[in-house]
């Protein structure tokens, strides 16, 4: 790059402004530091919860264990360590945090309540807690891999990024269950075979039991209370959810070296061209936070982009210490003070994303094939009238075409016949003389120097001078190029586009008061029955009605996830009622994550759909646990007394779902406090949204969820549940081995 500094009219080549080794390593540290402190709270949290280092040893390793061969496992397949693949594996931590903290608290509780009754041995007492869970929590842990299904079938650019995310995710929850399976009994027999029963309980237990017997027993015998709640929410997310900016579902790099495409008007010389670019550096790098500036005039001989001397690329990089918003708020500031130079500032991914990205902004597009410009502009205008009749079309227009001065030269056949010059020959000539010819190399310290044959510039620029070329005649003597060929300068398109071999020029029109298939049916055969000459033809196009497409398959893959998970939790709880309810309620439970979603700016991103996911998967865990307990006390207990039953088993659940909550709440906070940074891309909204949801969910789950229970749980089961079928089984094979 051609580093541009103040006071230099020269340019220097320094390759140091752009190393993306250097965003990759700012990214990892910050990841780094967010895993190392997460884990410190988390294990802080769980010692004070617990009052135990037993069960915090337990929960840890299985923790670690679950996220180790998680990254195994896509080791073996191949993946490469990327952000979508970390968004994947956070995501999946909240859940495996909530896994483990689960399993061991209700096997701590089964334990302490057998022993103190002097019940089954050891072995087996563990394995009945663990059966009593793990029956429910693996209908809630389909509901988890269900869930996030539509993100996987996203197309374009958008399912790319989901896809490595979602697969990261279901490998992590599907190693979690598997260690929970396995590894939790066996080091809960290990590690809690000689806990002492009569320990102290934890401060923040007792006080979680204080505030819930003052608060959710009154709560839950008025169920008028639920549905205010319900309805409120209900309201707050219909007013919320559209709101949403659904335009930036990718997220945007927080890269501190800049990228700013700089196009100035057709015909701008180079000369020009650099002075431009040479003061446009020197303003942005006596900005506050820039640290270097360099920036490419033109493109080069091979590249692959197509611009000419009009364009140029600046390259922005930002000091570690500066503010990043604030400085690139000032760079596109600086660079809206150039008037007649159009600036596009991004940073080097969201540029490479960008160029993989196709499509147009408006909703129709016609299309015209053929060779000769001429006639294509004149087609595309027929075009462009015929489909400015059709009733719901706004604003057509045919593309502009960006036109420069251009030295042309016309052969004269005839002219040059009576000299007995060739065509190609006159234009040859007329090229090396304006354009240059390559004759050969030299080769000087094992570099390569290209040897070319062209007009000196004060000849080359004056079409006059040109005119007064001469030409070598096969018979002798010297031709005048002007008597021989037409030379004049003429507009002719900067870019010529094609497509399929042809060149094409487009019709764009917007659609505005009518349904857009209708419009696109109309047009198509307007269009169609135009006459078109010999291999020219016009094509109907429309970016709009794909994304429309796109987007009605994606709410219809939603609509069966969602039945799929209501029946689910239909056959978790075999009953109609319950799921309903169930399935309502966790849908709500997403309101506090989209209140969130405002605070960190109001963007509905990758970060910000698999945030809600997790929390709809985790409200879903809590209330299937919570019902089944219902369920399996009514079981072995009746339903003589609903409402003191339902009490006391949410009394004995509140712990639990505090707990596994405020985990879940500190193993993503630390990413909240950190703000977007390099790294946290997805992951900054992502936590935002997992902790706003965590309120909203919990809540739900200790006041609505009982009270909802009392209000729509069918007076006798007509047959128990899959979970209390599992726990009584699993308690009569016990009872059996111990006779």
């Amino acid at each position: 790059f051609a580093a541009l500094r103040p006071g230099l009219t020269g340019i220097e080549i320094d390759t140091r402004i752009y190393r993306a080794e250097t965003f990759i390593e700012t990214a990892v540290s910050n990841v780094g530091r967010w895993a190392f402190i997460s884990f410190v709270l988390v294990l802080l949290l769980l010692a004070l919860a617990l009052f135990s280092w037993r069960p915090v040893v337990i929960t840890f390793v299985t923790t670690l264990l679950s996220m180790v061969a998680s990254g195994y496992v896509l080791y073996l397949r191949g993946a490469t360590f990327n952000m979508m693949i970390l968004a994947g594996l956070a995501v999946a931590l909240v859940v495996v945090i909530d896994d483990a903290v689960v399993d061991i608290t209700h096997i701590r509780r089964r334990l302490r309540e057998h022993r103190l009754a002097g019940g089954l041995p050891m072995a087996e007492l563990v394995a009945e807690a663990s059966a009593a869970v793990r029956g429910p929590l693996v209908y809630a842990t389909l509901v988890l891999l269900l869930v996030p299904l539509p993100l996987v079938l996203l197309d374009g650019v958008v399912g790319s990024f989901s896809t490595p995310l979602v697969l990261s995710y279901v490998i992590a929850v599907l190693v979690s269950m598997a260690v929970a399976l396995t590894v939790t009994p066996a080091l809960a027999i290990i590690l809690l075979r000689s806990e002492p029963i009569g320990r102290r309980q934890s401060p923040l237990v007792s006080w979680a039991y204080w505030l819930f017997d003052r608060t959710v027993p009154r709560f839950v015998i008025r169920p008028r209370w639920a549905f205010a709640v319900l309805a409120l929410l209900l309201v707050v997310g219909f007013i919320l959810v559209p709101q949403l900016d659904t335009r930036y579902l990718l997220p945007s790099p927080q890269d501190r070296n800049l990228v700013i495409h700089w196009q100035a008007a057709p015909g701008t010389s180079l000369p020009e061209m650099d002075r431009i670019t040479t003061a446009a550096a020197n303003d942005l790098r006596s900005l506050p936070g820039v640290r270097r500036v360099a920036a490419h005039v033109g493109r080069a001989i091979t590249s692959d982009q197509v611009v000419n001397v009009n364009s140029a690329e600046l390259w922005v990089g930002l000091d570690d210490a500066a503010d990043y918003r604030a400085t690139v708020t000032a760079v596109g500031r600086e660079l809206d003070s150039y008037p007649g130079l159009r600036s596009d500032l991004g940073t080097y991914p969201e540029d490479r994303v960008r160029e993989v990205q196709t499509g147009t902004n408006t909703a129709l597009q016609v299309r015209v094939y053929g060779q000769d410009l001429t006639v294509l502009r004149t087609k595309a205008e027929e075009v462009r009238q015929v489909v400015s009749t059709v009733l719901g079309v706004a604003q057509p227009k045919v593309q502009a075409q960006t036109e420069q001065p251009t030295l042309e030269v016309e052969v004269n056949l005839s002219a040059a016949q009576r000299y007995g010059l060739k065509p190609g020959d006159v234009r040859r000539a007329a090229a090396t003389f304006v354009a240059g010819l390559p004759v050969g190399s030299l080769y000087e310290d094992q570099k390569v120097f290209d040897v070319v044959v062209w007009g000196t510039p004060n000849t080359r620029y004056a079409p006059e001078t040109v005119r007064d070329l001469l030409l070598e005649a096969p018979a002798g003597g010297y031709v005048r190029l002007g008597d021989v060929a037409a030379v004049r300068v003429a507009p002719f398109p900067t870019v010529i586009r094609h497509e399929a071999t042809y060149r094409s020029i487009e019709v764009t029109a917007d659609v505005s008061g009518r349904d857009l298939g209708a419009v696109l049916t109309d047009v198509k055969s307007r269009v169609g029955a135009m006459p078109m000459p010999l291999e020219y033809h016009a094509e109907v196009l429309s970016s709009a009605a794909q994304q429309q497409n796109q987007d009605l398959r994606t709410v219809g893959i939603a609509i069966a996830v969602a039945i799929g998970a209501f029946l689910l939790l239909q056959a978790a709880f075999r009953s109609w009622r319950l799921a309903a309810m169930v399935h309502l309620t966790v849908t709500l439970a997403g309101v506090g994550g989209v209140l969130a979603t405002f605070v960190v700016g109001g963007n509905l991103s990758l970060g910000v759909l698999i945030g809600l996911l997790t929390v709809l998967g985790l409200a879903t865990r809590n209330a299937t646990l919570l019902i089944s307990y219902y369920q399996r006390l009514e079981a072995s207990e009746g339903v003589t007394a609903r409402p003191e039953l339902v009490v006391r088993a949410t009394r004995h659940s509140v712990g639990p779902v505090l707990l596994s909550a405020c985990a879940a709440a500190v193993t993503v906070l630390p990413l909240v406090l950190f703000g977007n940074v390099a790294g946290g891309e997805v992951l900054y909204p992502l936590a935002a949204v997992v902790v706003g949801g965590l309120v909203t969910s919990t809540l739900l789950t200790v006041f609505v969820v009982p009270a909802l229970y009392l209000r729509f749980a069918p007076p006798v089961l007509d047959r128990p549940s899959s979970a209390s079928s599992w726990a009584r089984l699993r308690t009569d094979s016990g009872a059996t081995s111990s006779r």
